[in-house]
């Protein structure tokens, strides 16, 4: 049996988990659509992460009534084969796309602001092995990296945002929810396909977090600290450029030091913290490809997860060239809403797995 999860401690789990769940929420931001009418995104992804940790903690303790190992195993004992394999799907599909969404926004700001004149192809073949590497060696492998990158990447939000204090000024935050109050809880619950897929991830690898108290605390941890960090981040941005200026900006994060520092040695930063966060943004995406590689190992009775693993890393090579290179209309218009509405295939298989009540095996168990 090969599904490489090892063991892993709750600090290991909590830097996992805040990683993928900050990637997501700073990098995979649609500027369009969380900045095109107005500002709230400083209030709304902090909210949305919360929301994502009450759907979690809901989860975990359904968990508990059904003495399961795993995610696969409450459903199954709930719902039957066929019906956890239906709310696998859901969810395999939403890691998937937590694995894609932050790569491609990386490689659309190496390509266009980093290395101009370099081919999508040969950045991505650059980055891409390293995914893949990681998410073959497994849970472990991918915690202790986390421990490391996470604690740099938060040195790096605080030099950046330090860095540009000259420059935030409140009244940029202004109006306050000026996008209307339907907009800022559309936003907050969309904004849950980038923060919940993390945590029903721990869902998935708990075997590995040493159970379900393990990883409902590595989750609550990782659901506060991302919450404060996303919104630090966000706010430190709303601060320095209009929500007008924010809308058309590509990865707005990477142009926080542009105003202030622009006479500056400092400008060079941006391509240090350009380097860390694409770093946590690969393990973040392994995190996501081996999540899903294990909920299908699982679904099919598979010993081996490296099978799954190399066919889930070959779809993602897939998706990420044809999103950096397709300039089909219909390729946008999918985008699009999945970006607005894909949260509901997430949160319908969580919320339902929640409510479930175990059957005769899981009392028996």
């Amino acid at each position: 049996m090969r599904m490489n999860e090892g063991r892993i401690g709750v600090t290991g789990a909590a830097a996992l988990t805040s990683a993928a769940m900050i990637t997501n929420g700073l990098f995979a931001l649609d500027p369009e659509f969380a900045y095109a009418e107005g500002n709230s995104a400083y209030i709304a992804l902090p909210l949305s992460a919360i929301v994502s940790l009450f759907a979690a903690l809901a989860l975990f303790a359904s968990m508990k009534r059904s003495n399961s190992a795993d995610l696969y195993g409450h459903l199954e004992t709930s719902l039957g084969r066929y019906g956890a394999l239906a709310a696998s799907i859901c969810i395999m599909a939403a890691f998937m796309y937590c694995a894609a969404e932050p790569m491609i926004a990386f490689l659309r700001v190496l390509h266009r602001l980093v290395y101009d004149g370099v081919s999508y192809a040969s950045i991505l073949f650059f980055v891409f092995p390293m995914v893949v590497y990681a998410a073959w060696k497994g849970l472990e492998t991918l915690s202790r990296s986390a421990i490391v990158l996470f604690a740099v990447m938060l040195a790096s939000f605080a030099a950046a945002i330090l860095a540009a204090a000259p420059d935030l000024e409140a009244y940029r935050l202004y109006p306050i929810m000026g996008d209307g109050s339907g907009h800022f809880a559309f936003l907050t619950a969309a904004q849950t396909l980038a923060f919940l897929p993390p945590l029903a991830a721990a869902a998935v690898n708990m075997k590995g977090m040493n159970g379900v108290r393990s990883a409902q605390k590595a989750a609550l941890y990782a659901s506060v600290v991302s919450a404060a960090v996303v919104g630090a981040a966000e706010l430190a941005l709303s601060a320095i450029y209009p929500y007008k200026v924010l809308s058309g900006l590509l990865m707005p994060l990477y142009r926080i030091n542009f105003l202030s520092l622009s006479q500056s040695y400092l400008i060079r930063l941006d391509k240090l913290y350009i380097t860390v966060w694409l770093g946590v943004c690969m393990l973040s995406s392994a995190y996501m490809v081996f999540s899903a590689s294990h909920l299908f190992a699982r679904c099919f009775g598979q010993k081996d997860v490296t099978p799954a693993a190399a066919s889930f890393s070959l779809i993602l090579l897939g998706i990420l060239l044809i999103s950096v290179k397709g300039g089909r209309a219909f390729l946008s218009e999918t985008h699009r809403a999945l970006v607005r509405f894909g949260w509901i295939g997430m949160i319908v298989p969580v919320a339902a797995a929640s409510l479930l009540r175990p059957g005769k095996a899981g009392r028996k168990a």
